[in-house]
């Protein structure tokens, strides 16, 4: 680990401080946030009393610091709705979780510390600052830009493998550098933890620009550009390797055909419950997933099953541990894990919603997938489809679909990403015209 590391970890709360000082204080949130996110290194430093310090917890403090000391005002103004109420629970499952374990409240709220950094500091983020049409339509473009600058970072590594986090910072984002090669390939990490989180970002951004040109609110450097822009995105897209994020994608792409053919909201509808039933009927065991398991062994190749299979075999270790306390789970410390006789953890975590279910119980579980659901769900309601894709409402219906996009890879994946968090907290509020 460089000298790097600490300098621009420690460093990055005052300057973010700066950057408020002469920009707006929603550009400079996306600066930060968008930077943070895709630069700063993987590193974390343990603070007595405080959750874990990393690229998260540091840029939503300096962004906090910077509201309080420059926006008090909007900050001391902004009222918690009915919406808010899925991600307060989510924050606060740990204290719950503490409490029914006899852990005390103390610990519960240390830990619910740590949840409120992680999640709940993004989505107040994007509640403040992307609370308008135009706010939202900034967020979007953000992400955009964000896409297209991993685009040459990503053919980077493609290339000479994942070297840049070890270049820079003097070390490897992930011990395990075996899970980098896919395909007779490498596949990249840049600045993330994983070449999954990596292809997450890539179909996001891709779906953002698809999205974007699809609905006729293009900005002029974007217009005269669409195709060489969407493009490149796609063509990076599928060289990132990641099948479940290509998937994903193609799923955002043909939710946006079926508004723009059909203008009707009931087959998203019917998207929307798709995660609760996967939930319920792994959950409950009523499911063993060798279905899908057999699907993907024709439709794909024997790899990508193996992968799920392995998935699955794993899940169901941490959820047959769950059941015996379903309510609200194990609680932190690794107490949600699982030890063979000798006591050694054979716990292999891969999906976040068998970590939240083992560790919060069923109500962490629906607390969560409520607060990443919920904005697509509003939509539904209020939104007649036929308006979805129009000047006031395509950013705020985009920002939802990634959200339902990210509950999906979480089904599967364990890779926290507090934009989506910001997304959501975003597109829980009322769109106004300024």
């Amino acid at each position: 680990m460089s000298l790097l590391v600490p300098v621009v970890m420690y460093g990055w709360i005052p300057f973010v401080i700066y950057i408020f000082t002469f920009k707006s204080s929603r550009h400079a949130c996306l600066i930060c946030f968008l930077s943070a996110w895709l630069f700063l290194p993987n590193a974390e430093y343990q603070i007595s009393g405080l959750p874990d310090y990393n690229k998260i917890t540091a840029t939503c403090y300096g962004i906090m610091i910077s509201v309080f000391l420059f926006d008090r005002e909007k900050l001391l103004k902004t009222r918690p709705n009915l919406y808010d109420i899925p991600i307060i629970c989510y924050c606060f499952s740990p204290l719950f979780s503490s409490i029914d374990n006899g852990l005390g409240v103390y610990d519960g709220l240390s830990c619910s510390l740590n949840q409120i950094a992680s999640w709940g500091l993004p989505y107040l983020i994007g509640k403040l600052y992307f609370n308008t049409v135009d706010a939202k339509k900034e967020l979007v473009l953000a992400i955009i830009i964000g896409g297209l600058i991993y685009i040459p970072l990503c053919m980077i590594e493609i290339r000479f493998s994942p070297q840049l986090h070890k270049w820079i910072y003097g070390f490897h984002a992930r011990e395990d550098f075996g899970q980098t090669m896919r395909y007779g390939g490498y596949r990249p990490t840049v600045f993330m933890i994983h070449g999954l989180m990596v292809g997450m970002w890539m179909a996001t951004a891709t779906l953002c620009a698809v999205w974007v040109a699809k609905s006729n609110v293009m900005p002029l450097w974007f217009k005269f550009r669409s195709k060489i822009i969407i493009l490149s995105l796609i063509v990076t897209l599928v060289l990132v390797k990641s099948t479940g994020a290509i998937g994903l994608f193609i799923l955002g792409c043909g939710s946006l055909f079926i508004l723009k053919k059909f203008k009707s909201s009931l087959l998203i509808g019917i998207l929307v419950l798709l995660p609760a039933v996967f939930l319920y009927s792994r959950a409950s065991g009523a499911w063993d997933g060798q279905s899908l398991i057999d699907w993907t062994r024709k439709t794909i190749n024997e790899k990508r099953a193996q992968s799920i299979e392995y998935r699955f075999d794993n899940e169901e270790l941490i959820v047959e541990k769950a059941r015996l306390r379903p309510w609200f789970g194990w609680g932190d410390w690794g107490r949600w894990r699982v030890y063979n006789d000798e006591g050694e953890d054979i716990t292999i975590s891969d999906s976040l919603w068998a970590i939240i279910y083992g560790r919060n119980g069923v109500f962490g579980l629906i607390s969560m997938y409520s607060f990443l659901l919920l904005p697509l769900t509003i939509c539904i309601i209020k939104v007649p489809a036929k308006k979805w894709l129009s000047t006031k409402y395509t950013n705020k219906t985009l920002l939802a679909f990634l959200c339902y996009l990210y509950a999906i890879d979480s089904l599967f994946n364990a890779l926290i990403n507090p934009f989506f968090s910001l997304c959501a907290g975003a597109a829980n509020n009322e769109d106004s015209e300024v």
